[in-house]
């Protein structure tokens, strides 16, 4: 590889290589020595029993069949030592090429039929992934190996006539084998270089994209935080104007009804008497609509959960005439006042929307714990709501907000008339 890329590349490149080498040669032996065995039949058919060269072909299946199936067995091996794989590679090629040329001498009593057969044998060395310097110097090898097995055949004759030329075809067709390797050599680096350059851009991507998740969940949290502060300062807020309205408002009207009863006392005439009674009953339902408005400010949970629920549903029930029963289950030992004002004032707006626009004549509250969340479920009878209707009131609107803000799951069905059910996370206790 390039100088210019790193070692890291360099070592990915190496083993890369390694990799394709211990591939491509054992099914390459394999192969090889399979068509030893399956042609070797045609040798009978061609050549006449006895004959040198069915003996010469006979000596070369018999080496293949044992040495390429070795060479097979023994580049797995060396999966972690590139050089040395290589190596193997090369002298099996070698050995290969060296007894094919030692039997293509004896085909035709020493003549130039079985060194020109032997142009094919190139063709092995192209999968070699080798560098161009080191190809040359292998092909090198590999040419002198044929040529070699060729003069060593007994009965083979240099000066036999078309010797010359055969062996310069042959030398041809090394040197195009070696363009034509490096050319498969080159286009195999260079479809690994835009494998390492698409997966280090994925990997980039990938970090690109963790970082932008983390500060994606980092505002959600942020958001999260502030959404909870605003629902505590509004809590704050709505306490403030119950206490001042108790104080203020209710103290006055207290003091407003004193004042009749005094009044009743120090003139006993009938007409002032049924004035004054008239201002005492006044005095008395505000004190009533402002107890409402102190509940719905903020509602007592002091007693529990359920408790407020079920006096919620005694009022509603007092006030409207409809039919509500509660069902309360297991519930956590210890359910922190935000957890607990939540699910209050989402079972409050239910029960609301239920009453003015389900038409309803009957409602099931239940409240149960259930897989470390805390359920709420307002289902009346009524007309049941239309997807089109969730979020398009302040009602619907108020819950989803509410549920976004404390984590909590929020769907409205329409089973029977509309079913209303919040799941709200319980935290963990230590």
């Amino acid at each position: 590889m390039p100088q210019s890329v790193n070692s890291a590349d360099q070592e990915a490149w190496r083993a890369h290589c390694l990799q394709l080498t211990v591939t491509w040669f054992p099914l390459l032996g394999l192969g090889v020595a399979a068509m030893a065995v399956l042609w070797w039949p045609l040798d009978w058919v061609f050549y006449e029993p006895g004959s040198q060269a069915r003996r010469s072909l006979g000596w070369m299946r018999g080496i293949l069949i044992v040495v390429d199936p070795a060479m097979a067995l023994l580049l797995p091996l060396l999966k972690r030592h590139y050089d040395k794989a290589l190596m193997v590679a090369v002298a099996a090629v070698s050995l290969n090429l060296g007894v094919a040329g030692w039997a293509l001498g004896g085909m035709d009593d020493g003549g130039v039929l079985g060194i020109t057969y032997s142009f094919v044998a190139p063709l092995f060395s192209m999968l070699l992934l080798l560098p161009l310097g080191k190809r040359v110097a292998a092909n090198l090898l590999f040419y002198g190996a044929i040529v070699l097995g060729w003069a060593l055949h007994p009965v083979s004759v240099f000066g036999a006539s078309g010797v010359v030329s055969s062996l310069s075809y042959l030398g041809f067709a090394y040197v195009l084998a070696t363009f034509l390797g490096h050319a498969l050599f080159a286009s195999i680096r260079h479809s690994f270089q835009l494998g390492l350059a698409v997966e280090r851009q994925r990997a980039e991507l990938a970090e690109l994209a963790t970082g932008l998740e983390e500060e994606v969940e980092g505002q959600t949290r942020s958001i999260r935080e502030l959404h909870a502060a605003a629902r505590k300062d509004r809590s704050a807020q709505r306490q403030q104007v119950a206490r001042e309205m108790h104080d203020g408002l209710g103290q006055e009207l207290l003091s407003l009804r004193l004042l009749v009863g005094v009044g009743r006392q120090l003139h006993p005439e009938a007409e002032v008497q049924q004035t004054l009674v008239e201002m005492d009953g006044q005095v008395e339902r505000l004190q009533l609509s402002l107890r409402q408005v102190l509940v719905s400010l903020r509602p007592s949970l002091e007693g529990g959960l359920a408790e407020a629920l079920s006096a919620l549903v005694a009022d509603l029930e007092r006030r409207s005439g409809l039919s509500i029963k509660l069902e309360v289950g297991l519930l956590p030992r210890s359910l922190d006042g935000e957890h607990a004002s939540a699910v209050y004032r989402v079972a409050q707006e239910g029960l609301v929307n239920a009453l003015r626009h389900a038409r309803a004549k009957s409602v099931v509250v239940r409240l149960f714990q259930r897989s470390g969340d805390l359920h709420l479920v307002v289902h009346d009878d009524g007309v049941g709501i239309s997807p089109a209707q969730v979020g398009s009131g302040l009602g619907t609107l108020g819950i989803q907000e509410r549920a976004q803000d404390m984590g909590a799951r929020v769907t409205w069905s329409s089973e029977g008339g509309t079913r209303l059910s919040f799941a709200l996370p319980l935290k963990e206790t230590p």
